[in-house]
């Protein structure tokens, strides 16, 4: 059993290696470069690299675990930052890559969430909520509210990340439908927007962003 053990966290170790790997592989060949990250998309990689996001094995440490989620999060946010609209929409319909990303960050990788995973988090939702009702009610099937919530909690005191998730957060409340406010009711939005508010009382985006917010969840 010990042996066996062992074994499986070498296994598990492996393929976590050649996951990030892979990872930094993707961003590097394909740069900012609209007509690259198309073309990587549209060969049907990301199809393949969403089980081994899945499969992320618990028998890992956090600190890896947090790597994968760093790396996943920020090559997703080069993607739909720098890719055309075609891009952005191939993601969201690929099957469960929205909601391995959640799932990436767990409870454990929250507690190592830095200012830029929380901002490429926020630039991910921006970019694909904005002007687009459907790909916003994606983001929120695949729990994005509460990730969304989650992270802003993280790194509030940031002014950078803030402004990033606070901006996720107006964009998705005023670009998408009704369903958008009833899962950031649920997530516990209006108090952390509240919090934020509080935070950084002399930064104007943030503050609209939170003032916008919280009028459209009913509280201001």
């Amino acid at each position: 059993n010990k042996h066996r053990k062992k074994l499986f966290h070498g296994v598990a170790k492996r393929r976590l290696k050649e996951l990030l790997e892979a990872l930094h592989a993707i961003k590097s060949s394909t740069g900012r470069d609209p007509s690259l990250i198309l073309l990587w998309v549209n060969s049907g990689g990301i199809y393949r690299l969403v089980p081994r996001l899945r499969n992320c094995s618990t028998s890992v440490s956090m600190r890896e675990k947090y790597e994968v989620a760093e790396a996943a999060i920020e090559t997703v946010a080069e993607f739909v930052k720098y890719g055309n609209d075609v891009v952005r929409t191939r993601l969201v319909e690929v099957p469960n890559l929205l909601s391995s990303l959640v799932s990436l960050c767990g409870e454990e990788v929250l507690l190592r969430f830095s200012q830029p995973l929380v901002e490429n988090i926020g630039r991910i939702a921006y970019n694909l909520s904005i002007s687009n009702p459907i790909r916003a009610v994606a983001l929120m099937e695949a729990g994005w509210a509460n990730l969304l919530v989650r992270a802003l909690r993280a790194r509030l005191h940031n002014e950078d990340a803030a402004y990033y998730v606070t901006w996720a957060i107006h964009t998705l409340l005023s670009d998408g439908p009704l369903i958008c406010k009833i899962l950031f009711i649920a997530a516990g939005a209006k108090s952390t927007l509240k919090k934020t508010l509080k935070r950084h009382p002399t930064d104007n985006e943030v503050k609209r962003h939170c003032t916008h917010s919280l009028r459209i969840l009913g509280d201001r």
